[in-house]
């Protein structure tokens, strides 16, 4: 069995690393938020956070 990258559960049927769409979802969303939390660039000002 694999375990997945984003829930930690087990499983044998999924996406590449994880359970579920739902669970690949929520990793790629993680991801862009990181790479884009202290960008300071016009991305920036796009994004919803930008104050």
């Amino acid at each position: 069995m694999k375990k997945c990258k984003n829930c930690a559960k087990d499983y044998e049927v999924g996406i590449k690393d994880f359970c579920s769409d739902e669970c690949f979802k929520e990793d790629i969303e993680k991801r862009v938020k990181v790479a884009t939390e202290n960008d300071v660039s016009h991305t920036r000002k796009i994004s919803r956070d930008y104050p």
